[in-house]
Parts: C-alpha cells; sequence; structure tokens
C-alpha cells in the first residue's frame, strides 16, 4: 500500500483556528508531524533545507551526505520505501521509521528539516519552543514534561523537549533539535510506553555528523 504523506496543513494553529479532532489526526498520519516541527512555514516552493537529498539505507544506518549525517536505527523500525517524504519551501521530511508491524499510524521516528531563518527567533533554543507551543495548542494539548537537555553531536548542540499526548491514546512524544550548515535538523520519536520511547530515543547516541 501506498502512503501519500501530505504538507498542505503544515502550519500551526491560531487562537482562532480549531485543531483536528482526534479521529481526524489518526487519519492524517504524518500531517500531525509536520504540524508540530514546522510551525507557520507557508508550503511553497524550496529553499535549501527542502533542497536536502533524500540519503540511504544500508542495513539499520541511514546516511545523508548533504547534512554529513551518519544515524543507526534500533533494529525493530524499518522504512516503507512506497511512502512519500513531503517537501515545503522551508524544510522537509528526510526519514520515517516504524516498528514492524507497526502499532500506529504515525511513524516512530522522523527526521525532518527546516530553514529557521524564517522564523523571528532563528535559535536552537527559539525552535525548540516552537515545538512545545505548538504541541500545547492541540486539542486535547499535549503534557510538556521536560524540556531543555543538551547533546552533543560531533561538536554540535542539540536540545530535547519530551511530551505527552494524553488523549484519545496516551502517546510519549520526544523531539531532539539542533542546527546543521544553517538549517534545523529534527528527530522526532514517538511510542505507546515510556519505556519504548526510551528505547527508541537511546538511538540518539548513535548520530554522527561529519562536514557536508
Amino acid at each position: 500500500m501506498r502512503v501519500v504523506v501530505s504538507m498542505e496543513h503544515s502550519k500551526h494553529f491560531t487562537r482562532k483556528e480549531r485543531p483536528p479532532a482526534p479521529a481526524m489526526k489518526k487519519r492524517t498520519l504524518i500531517i500531525s508531524l509536520c504540524l508540530l516541527i514546522w510551525g507557520t512555514a507557508v508550503c511553497m516552493g524550496q529553499s535549501k533545507c527542502s533542497s536536502i537529498a533524500d540519503g540511504e539505507i544500508s542495513g539499520q544506518t541511514y546516511t545523508n551526505k548533504d547534512l554529513g549525517l551518519t544515524y543507526t536505527f534500533p533494529a525493530l523500525l524499518t522504512s516503507n520505501p512506497s511512502t512519500s517524504l513531503p517537501r515545503g519551501k522551508n524544510g522537509r521530511v528526510l526519514l520515517l521509521l516504524w516498528k514492524t508491524p507497526p502499532d500506529f499510524e504515525k511513524p516512530n521516528v522522523t527526521i525532518l528539516t527546516d530553514d529557521p531563518s524564517v522564523y523571528s527567533d532563528r535559535t536552537t533554543f527559539g525552535y525548540l519552543h516552537r515545538i512545545e507551543n505548538t504541541a500545547k495548542r492541540y486539542n486535547p494539548p499535549a503534557k510538556i514534561m521536560a524540556s531543555g537537555r543538551e547533546y552533543d553531536f560531533s561538536g554540535i548542540k542539540f536540545y530535547r523537549v519530551d511530551y505527552q499526548f494524553p488523549e484519545p491514546t496516551l502517546t510519549f512524544n520526544t523531539a531532539i533539535t539542533g542546527q546543521v550548515g544553517n538549517c534545523e535538523i529534527t528527530f522526532q520519536f514517538v511510542a505507546r510506553t515510556q519505556r519504548e520511547i526510551e528505547t527508541f530515543v537511546q538511538s540518539i547516541n548513535m548520530v554522527r555528523f561529519s562536514k557536508p
């Protein structure tokens, strides 16, 4: 089955807008993830951060030469070659990974890019707060569990936020974001249990960057 992921709705909600109902969240698959990461970006055209190549998977390792990125992911996760990866004006999805078999529609691991220069606060901390604020605009809103933990990947600082969506089914979420080559790179993890989310997040220790 071919899965097509749309970026038409990749803006966050203003106070006057109503977030999608829980049933709609299930049907929109990756759209909610794009919503969460890309904030107010309008999805038209391309920029440097949108034109980054797909990258390649060999065994359990994803590499992206444009970013100088190497990521070895857990053995229980696989990619779906028939999935279309959305690309917008300022960013794109680079990688989607699911459990085998998947236990829900959303991917367990997503890697995304975005152009931080389009936002008033161009820092990684500003982007981290954008993720938090967008998560809290959902109905029901996400609960922020922790924020600001620092990671160092090959000398590049990344920062983490953990949050939970309580309804309609409890999901555990973690985003780890940082800037590489003037692009914001975000690793998004989603799981059913606290133990499972930590298993996925531990794979972040297998991230390496070299000069693109």
